[in-house]
């Protein structure tokens, strides 16, 4: 399948299913699939939740959007599953806008809920803002499950 704008990039909060829907989206469309989170695993050779313990989510980002813009230059008919905090970056919001087609995934909050590990009041909040940031820069919401 020959995508009109490149790459295919899947955005939302953690636990909607960007991955596991990416990497269905790439059998089906025979693209190839990146997880940004796992490229970061790779470059940093460690876990996210180690790499946030050794230093911070700040550096984190900034690994985050190297590797995010580089892949939306670099990679054509990719599927690109971002983290859910690339959603606070204005950079990164215009690149994904300019450079790929861009689907926004939802779920139901009380599946949410159920599937994360944190706080109910956390995740809600979370959830919340999340969809708010989605909205504010342009992206449909679109409920996967």
């Amino acid at each position: 399948m020959i995508l009109k704008k490149n790459n295919i990039v899947l955005l939302g909060m953690t636990g909607v299913g960007k991955t596991t829907i990416g990497k269905i989206l790439s059998k089906t469309t025979m693209c190839d699939f990146i997880d940004i989170d796992y490229e970061i695993e790779k470059a940093s050779n460690m876990k996210v939740s180690n790499f946030f313990i050794q230093y911070n989510e700040k550096e984190f980002r900034k690994i985050e959007k190297k590797i995010l813009i580089r892949n939306l230059l670099n990679e054509n008919n990719t599927i690109i599953s971002t983290g859910a905090g690339v959603l606070s970056d204005e950079e990164i919001i215009k690149f994904v806008k300019n450079e790929s087609t861009s689907i926004f995934l939802d779920i139901n909050l009380s599946i949410l809920i159920k599937a994360q590990s944190y706080e109910k009041v956390v995740v809600y909040k979370l959830y919340h803002i999340s969809i708010m940031l989605g909205r504010a820069n342009g992206f449909a919401i679109r409920p996967c499950i």
